[in-house]
């Protein structure tokens, strides 16, 4: 449901063991590769950002920064429509290819 955050799983970062720089780093290099993506369903862009999910998987408050940038993307009127569909494949890549996402 994009009206809701994801839920925590089991695996990679949890949010008591988070660099907080680390996790900044992060979140800029994800909002700079769901930019780059454009209107293109880049595989290697989507395989990155998928990457960059999986890391922070078990982390309640960094999935839920990542899991914003996409869904504010996405609902936003002024996100022309062409940039939508490789925003729905990054999140089908998600969660085909993340563990527990």
């Amino acid at each position: 449901n994009l009206m809701s955050p994801p839920s925590p799983s089991s695996s990679a970062i949890d949010d008591d063991s988070i660099d907080e720089a680390e996790l900044a780093t992060d979140v800029t290099s994800f909002k700079s590769l769901l930019k780059s993506l454009g209107g293109h369903p880049d595989k290697k862009i989507i395989n990155s950002l998928t990457m960059l999910c999986e890391d922070y998987n078990t982390s309640p408050s960094a999935s839920s920064q990542l899991y914003n940038l996409i869904r504010t993307s996405l609902l936003n009127s002024s996100t022309p429509s062409a940039h939508k569909l490789p925003l729905i494949y990054l999140l089908d890549s998600m969660l085909h290819n993340a563990d527990d996402v």
